[in-house]
């Protein structure tokens, strides 16, 4: 095989080896990035209709918010599996964090961090308001894809997670006084939160356990109005 074709291969190879370890990372950009540019068409529909915004329970405006809310926890679960399969490689002769790695692949996500960080041994602050925050995206984030029998207020569980919700969140134009859960929390700023959390989240967690911010990438644009 000719020189020049042979670097060529051996360029080609070492592209695409580059490519499957960064995936796990680069999706994590991708999700964040789209739940930024679906925040931002959430603020155009709310801006072109505010008075109407809420009158239609099938309105474009709630399909687009919580795309963007599950699309901004799918960045922080991609970007914690990314960094668990990292913290694998690097201790592959270590079987105890070997097995313990496999069993924070099944966690839920936020255990997920708490796991990886305690291997790394370090904390994430439970009073720490990025925290919190996190706590509250996850449970809202689950209260929008898990079964449950009621979705009223009335029902015990959602009326405390609308109750901090209403603490963080600014209030609706345009919400009817008695929207119910999760309408009720289905404008710009709940897309904006979540993608401001999200990545808060992953800044904090970068720093505390020396590792890459991924929802950091220098070609993302997270710019919110």
């Amino acid at each position: 095989m000719a020189k020049a074709e042979t670097t060529k291969l051996a360029h080609s190879i070492a592209t695409v080896a580059a490519s499957d370890e960064q995936l796990g990372a680069t999706l994590a950009a991708y999700h964040i990035q789209a739940a930024a540019a679906l925040a931002r068409q959430a603020k155009r529909e709310e801006s072109d209709n505010t008075a109407h915004a809420f009158e239609k329970v099938f309105n474009p405006i709630f399909w687009t918010v919580s795309a963007s809310v599950l699309l901004a926890w799918a960045a922080l679960e991609a970007n914690i599996n990314q960094l668990i399969k990292k913290f694998e490689d690097e201790n592959a002769g270590n079987t105890g964090r070997i097995e313990r790695c496999s069993f924070l692949y099944g966690e839920q996500v936020i255990l997920k961090y708490k796991g990886l960080a305690r291997l790394k041994e370090q904390e994430l602050s439970e009073s720490d308001e990025i925290f919190k925050n996190f706590e509250t995206f996850g449970d809202f984030r689950n209260a929008l894809v898990d079964f449950q029998p009621e979705w009223h207020d009335e029902e015990e569980k959602h009326a405390r997670l609308c109750k901090r919700m209403r603490e963080i969140l600014k209030p609706l134009p345009g919400i009817p006084p008695g929207a119910v859960f999760p309408f009720c929390h289905f404008g710009y700023e709940c897309a904006k939160w979540a993608v401001v959390t999200a990545s808060g989240v992953s800044k904090h967690y970068a720093t505390l356990i020396g590792v890459e911010d991924h929802l950091a990438a220098s070609w993302l644009d997270l710019q919110l109005p």
